[in-house]
């Protein structure tokens, strides 16, 4: 369904809504408004803060060294 089409369906649901449905309608638009679509929980931004410090480290392993070990431990036997 494309932009203008649901745009008209949400006008005419609006048209026909009580106050209630209105007012439900209100705050959820007025909430989307107010949020960064792009803004991460806070929690996912602490867990990749710490990925990064894992790194920095040398803590972490090349995707290349974990397949191989996986290859070589689950499939080669």
């Amino acid at each position: 369904m494309e932009t203008t089409e649901l745009r008209k369906k949400v006008i005419a649901f609006a048209n026909l809504a009580d106050e209630r449905a209105l007012r439900v309608v209100y705050a959820v638009f007025e909430n989307y408004e107010d949020t960064n679509e792009y803004e991460l929980p806070e929690v996912a931004e602490k867990l990749i803060q710490q990925a990064m410090e894992e790194s920095d480290q040398g803590l972490v392993r090349l995707h290349n060294e974990v397949i191989a070990d996986f290859k070589n431990r689950y499939i080669s036997k």
